[in-house]
């Protein structure tokens, strides 16, 4: 079945259907979460149906972001650690031992992606994805965890968040 989508409210509305689906059937769910501004939608949407009690237990509810930053604070406000604790673990009261962000400094961005990895085997594997599309974002989660430079067009994105950008 094909679904055409016009508008980012309906994607999260829809998207926040599938998800609480899903947690329904599977409280333990996992759930790979996409980082940036295009799922903040959908993780409102989320947010909205926990606090009207539409949305079921997320007290077991596993979450992997799938990017970071590399060589940003892990406290500046725009590091993928801050909006995750922001914008999905607060607002959905998620287990902070549950909700896995990569690290992303420079003593551990060799081993970044093998040890996330790991730890998604180790939870059993991402049941779903949480995004919604974005013609225009970065896909880490396509293949095998890695490094990757910013493309071109995600430079005015950078820009715009943090003033500045510097090539590494």
């Amino acid at each position: 079945m094909e679904v055409g989508i016009t508008d980012r409210a309906s994607a999260a509305v829809i998207a926040a259907d599938a998800v609480a689906e899903l947690l329904s059937r599977k409280p333990d769910l996992v759930i790979g979460i996409a980082t940036g501004s295009t799922p903040l939608a959908l993780y409102a949407e989320l947010a909205a149906r926990r606090t009207q009690g539409r949305l079921p237990g997320c007290a077991r509810l596993t979450s992997f972001a799938l990017d970071e930053y590399v060589g940003i604070d892990l406290g500046h406000p725009q590091s993928y650690h801050q909006v995750v604790a922001r914008e999905w673990t607060a607002p959905l009261a998620l287990r902070h031992d549950l909700v896995h962000v990569p690290s992303a400094s420079a003593e551990t961005l060799d081993t970044a992606g093998p040890r996330c990895e790991a730890a998604i085997r180790a939870a059993g594997g991402i049941d779903v994805r949480a995004a919604l599309p974005d013609p225009d974002a970065t896909d880490s989660a396509r293949g095998r965890r890695r490094r990757d430079d910013l493309p071109f067009r995600a430079v005015p994105v950078a820009l715009r968040r943090f003033g500045a950008c510097t090539p590494g």
